[in-house]
């Protein structure tokens, strides 16, 4: 002991400079407090900041969570296990979203939830919406393998949530195993794509055929075709099946999709009562019923009962098709206060965004729809979205007169949209031309060129800009293009005149074209102006005179085309060197009124002339 004693007075000794050392050596309840103590400090540091990542290495954004989690997402999930044993699916449901929530990326319990979700009888709509997030979940998480794929798509297909499966199952569509072309050809019919589910359905073996549910569906889909004894016949069938537990759900469903292929409004609205009573009826139940009502042209009763539903939609495109029923019954802002009442529920929804754009722009509100814009780009789900939010925001710009901030936004629109597979048609062009920005819907057509290089109206409306830009040359290109591939097409060769004119170019060619427009529209003032001064390029004046000579000034439709008659008289007089006469002519042809080229030239013009005189 005594030995001890006397290391333990050495070592204060040599740390008697550092008072913490000292105290441990002298001290041993601080000691012992201090040993106790720093375990616990250490695991507090490990469990309680969310420090640790879990996110596979593939997947934005990383996820983080703490020591914590993990313990209480175990305890959770072993917790629901029990619950399964029992039988109790709802209990056990409840505790795998409580684990889920503690560890968001453990996939082994997001495919226990949906098991669980599988074995309930009747889901409630908020499990289906928690489902259906857990579903798309793990397939982002595991990049859509086949075997959570089959999870998910049966989950689907109890569900109904037929846009999903279907945009889901289409590009595997060859590699689709029997139970998912069964379930793919049961989302075409839910969807009304009768054809595609034919098809699908003929490919399916005879035993998943005969499987329950697919024998209400091929007999559903005999009684669509037409009033013929086996159609009412196969309705019968499905009528029947109404009484049997197992069936009564499915047969209902497909009833109703039966009645609104026939147009009979009575015959759903019986089916809808029975679902509605049996807390069975879907948000799209209802949505076909209103749709079908629109179009009975019993718009009355379906606006009614379209703009009072209190229902919660569970999936976007409920509410986006109802959105677009309620404007094409002319309640624009009854769709829009749906929109607002449940933007929160969809917060990264691109395509509600774009459907709420859109209805903005119908209700002029243009301060919203800049916000939706910003808000669109912040989501930063697709570049597709990051490109079109660019487009918003110039409209709403471009609509309050903010012409340079609308400038620039159409500026990154233009030069990132074809990347993004926006352009398909030329609306979205033109719309830039008509906001006055035909640099940016020029620059927009470019890039789509090989998408569109076989549309004649892609090279005329190009060419139509280009005039805009006085790019002549770009013009003339286009043109020429849009004549190739519509020979007969007078309004084609009219540009191209034009644009042969303002070039001062080819005028061999610009006299053949508009005496070709003359043959076929004789009395267009603008086609014998430009036959005029295409003989003036060609030196021909005296012929050219002449033919003006029979054309009245009075005739002319609008100030251009006087201005042009003008034009065209001054070209002689200057031509035949008769420079007074030019110069005397000169003051009634607005200069506003002229192209760049023409009133280039018109301006030497003017100059030689005054030089001559």
């Amino acid at each position: 002991m005594s030995r001890l004693v006397e290391i333990q007075e050495k070592l204060s000794e040599k740390v008697k400079g550092n008072f913490l050392l000292h105290l441990l050596i002298n001290d041993i309840k601080f000691l012992i407090a201090l040993l106790t103590l720093t375990p616990i400090a250490i695991g507090g540091v490990l469990l309680i900041p969310k420090i640790w990542e879990i996110a596979p290495d593939h997947f934005i954004p990383k996820i983080k969570v703490s020591g914590l989690d993990f313990i209480q997402s175990w305890a959770l999930a072993r917790t629901a296990r029990q619950h399964e044993s029992q039988g109790d699916f709802d209990a056990a449901l409840y505790s795998w979203e409580a684990a889920i929530s503690n560890h968001p990326t453990k996939t082994k319990y997001l495919r226990a939830a949906i098991a669980s979700f599988l074995e309930l009888e009747q889901p409630t709509p908020k499990q289906i919406s928690s489902n259906l997030n857990y579903s798309t979940w793990l397939l982002r998480l595991n990049q859509t393998n086949f075997t959570d794929l089959d999870l998910v798509i049966e989950t689907l297909d109890r569900s109904r949530l037929d846009q999903l499966q279907y945009s889901l199952l289409t590009p595997l569509e060859p590699k689709l195993t029997e139970s998912m072309r069964a379930a793919y050809s049961r989302s075409l019919f839910n969807l009304l794509k009768y054809q595609e589910f034919n098809e699908q359905w003929q490919k399916l073996s005879e035993p998943i055929r005969r499987s329950p549910a697919n024998v209400l569906y091929g007999a559903a889909y005999t009684a669509l075709r037409s009033s013929s004894q086996e159609a009412e016949e196969s309705k019968l069938k499905l009528e029947k099946s109404l009484t049997d537990s197992n069936s009564s759900l499915l047969a209902k469903q497909l009833l109703l999709l039966v009645h609104f292929h026939r147009k009979d409004d009575t015959g759903y609205e019986t089916i809808l009562g029975k679902l509605i009573l049996s807390e069975q009826a879907q948000y799209s139940h209802h949505l076909g019923y209103w749709t079908l009502l629109t179009q009975l042209d019993k718009t009355d009763q379906a606006l009614k009962l379209a703009s009072h539903h209190s229902e919660k939609p569970i999936i976007v495109e409920d509410l986006i098709n109802h959105v677009t029923l309620l404007r094409g019954l002319g309640v624009p802002e009854i769709a829009h206060d749906l929109i607002q009442n449940n933007l929160e529920s969809f917060p990264a929804e691109t395509s509600l965004y774009l459907t709420y754009a859109d209805l903005l722009i119908e209700l002029l509100d243009w301060d919203r729809l800049r916000e939706i814009a910003i808000t669109l780009r912040k989501l930063n789900t697709d570049d597709h979205a990051t490109s079109l939010s660019y487009y918003l925001e110039g409209t709403a710009d471009a609509k309050q007169s903010r012409n340079n901030a609308a400038g620039k936004a159409f500026e990154k629109f233009s030069t990132s949209a074809s990347e993004n597979g926006i352009v398909s048609d030329l609306s979205i062009a033109k719309e830039l031309g008509q906001f006055g920005f035909p640099d940016h819907a020029l620059t927009l057509l470019k890039q789509v060129e090989t998408k569109l290089q076989d549309n004649a109206s892609y090279w005329n409306t190009r060419a139509g800009f280009a005039f805009q830009q006085n790019d002549f040359n770009e013009m003339k290109l286009a043109s020429e293009k849009a004549v190739s591939l519509e020979p007969t097409n007078s309004r084609y060769k009219s540009t191209l005149v034009e644009s042969l004119l303002n070039l001062r170019e080819e005028p061999a060619m610009a006299v053949r074209l508009t005496l070709e427009l003359i043959s076929k529209n004789p009395n267009s003032f603008s086609h014998h102006i430009n036959h005029v001064i295409a003989l003036t390029l060609n030196r021909r004046v005296e012929e050219a005179a002449e033919l003006l000579r029979q054309i009245p000034v009075e005739s002319a439709p609008n100030a251009q085309a006087r201005a042009t008659f003008y034009y065209a008289k001054f070209s002689i007089e200057f031509l035949e060197n008769d420079y007074e006469k030019a110069m005397e002519l000169a003051p009634r042809v607005p200069e506003e009124l002229l192209s760049t080229r023409e009133r280039e030239w018109f301006n030497s013009s003017i100059e030689i002339s005054s030089k001559q005189l």
